[in-house]
């Protein structure tokens, strides 16, 4: 059933100061049927909507990609379609008008996800070569209509090369006048360029090879990020050389991260992190300056460059670190947190905690400049059918978040993943603050 409706604690509530009435939103798709775990626990002035539905399930790429097309404002979410098959959906900020605009079997299981650009206007991922036997990388721009799919690159790697291909998000180089994107084969990172419109195999450049000089660079990657601002620099942190790491320290993922300024003629991976018990899934903040991770519980932010330098003299040591909420690993109030995701203006962060230790998840708003906070929602994350959820990213300007999680109806442990929509009545996600100083509906 099509409505402008959300259902709120017990009872339908009419929005229309918040979504106004129009025959383009009598089409739309805000789903009404939005489990009741969702709404008897939100924050105050907090609505969940539910955006997409179907058997396959629809999940956003990941938490500090983009999700939304910065030209038109649509949402692309990964949909599972049959067996091996991904979709890559395409949908209405609205929820409306579902379509599902490119289908693929990704090289590995690693790359089901796709990576929208830091820019919001250009998608790669990997796809097998359906005549060819292998894989590649290939993109499309974002945009209505038809899409127009673009090879990036044409090496037809062997799909049984390496059991994980980590890949980046691409970014703009405006001295290049193209998108750079970053992707590792085995212990081996390349990085390849793409132009957003046009498809030229006359032109065709190999992916350069970056060398790297880390201590575990005979391993393969867990992750790895170009900057968003600055593309010349690059994030990574490797798996573990050691087959009992994950018995001996909880964690398959080498302790140490680095950066590198892969356009530099005599390229040196510079270690900022080594910490056993960090966060595996460090972000980018959107000036490119710093990096956040989950550090004993809470948000740390470690700044690694300026001005698109990075910063000289950075060590594990030296590395500027600043704490963000009052979220421990040991606390009960305040529990503690996997992943965050910034918002495009770096004023706000969403926090998602650990859903093992957390009753399902919750999702917070983090003010960058105080530390303050606000709870959103319980995020109800299940798993394991689907990892690394919930899958959390600002969107509308900063306005709203969507997220996505495997409890979609709220009928059972383990459902199909949809996307939901987090909307603050008031209009704007802000961590509001009481007379005394403290933030409002903090838990």
């Amino acid at each position: 059933m099509r409505s402008r409706f959300l259902l709120l604690i017990g009872a339908a509530v009419i929005l229309s100061g918040i979504f106004p009435a129009s025959s383009a939103c009598a089409e739309t798709k805000w789903k009404t049927d939005v489990s009741e775990e969702f709404s008897a626990d939100t924050g105050e002035g907090i609505i969940v909507g539910r955006i997409t539905g179907g058997e396959n399930g629809s999940m956003l790429s990941y938490y500090d990609i983009e999700t939304q097309d910065a030209i038109y404002g649509d949402i692309y979410a990964n949909a599972r379609l049959d067996g091996e098959t991904w979709g890559i959906e395409r949908i209405n900020i609205d929820g409306g008008g579902s379509e599902v605009v490119m289908k693929r079997r990704p090289a590995t299981g690693s790359t089901k996800r796709f990576d929208m650009s830091s820019d919001g206007k250009f998608i790669t991922y990997t796809k097998e070569n359906s005549a060819e036997g292998g894989w590649d990388i290939y993109g499309f721009r974002c945009g209505r209509g038809k899409i127009k799919e673009i090879r990036i690159t044409r090496e037809n790697h062997g799909t049984g090369e390496t059991p994980k291909v980590k890949t980046s998000p691409a970014v703009y180089c405006e001295k290049e006048g193209r998108y750079a994107v970053a992707f590792s084969i085995k212990n081996r990172l390349f990085v390849a360029f793409s132009d957003a419109d046009t498809d030229a195999p006359g032109k065709y450049e190999r992916p350069l090879e970056i060398e790297l000089t880390d201590d575990e660079k005979n391993v393969s990657f867990h992750r790895i990020r170009l900057n968003p601002r600055y593309p010349n620099i690059l994030m990574y942190r490797r798996n573990t050389a050691s087959k009992d790491a994950k018995i001996k320290t909880g964690d398959d993922r080498a302790s140490r991260m680095y950066v590198i300024d892969w356009t530099k003629k005599n390229k040196r991976s510079i270690a900022w992190y080594d910490h056993k018990q960090g966060g595996p899934h460090p972000a980018w903040s959107c000036d490119g300056e710093k990096i956040g991770l989950q550090q004993d519980g809470t948000w740390t932010e470690f700044t690694v460059a300026a001005n698109g330098e990075i910063v000289e003299g950075l060590s594990p040591e030296t590395a500027e670190m600043k704490q963000k909420g009052p979220f421990s690993a040991s606390g009960k109030k305040y529990p503690a947190i996997f992943y965050g995701t910034y918002s495009k203006n770096g004023k706000l962060i969403a926090v998602a905690t650990d859903s093992e230790t957390d009753e399902g998840g919750k999702i917070y708003l983090v003010d960058a400049a105080t530390g303050d906070v606000r709870y959103l929602c319980r995020s109800l994350f299940h798993g394991p059918e689907n990892d690394g959820q919930p899958r959390i990213r600002f969107v509308n300007g900063d306005k709203n978040i969507v997220f996505s999680t495997d409890k979609s109806y709220g009928k059972k442990k383990i459902a199909p993943p949809q996307v939901y929509i987090i909307e603050s009545r008031s209009g704007e996600l802000l961590v509001r603050r009481t007379s005394s100083g403290r933030s409002l509906r903090n838990r």
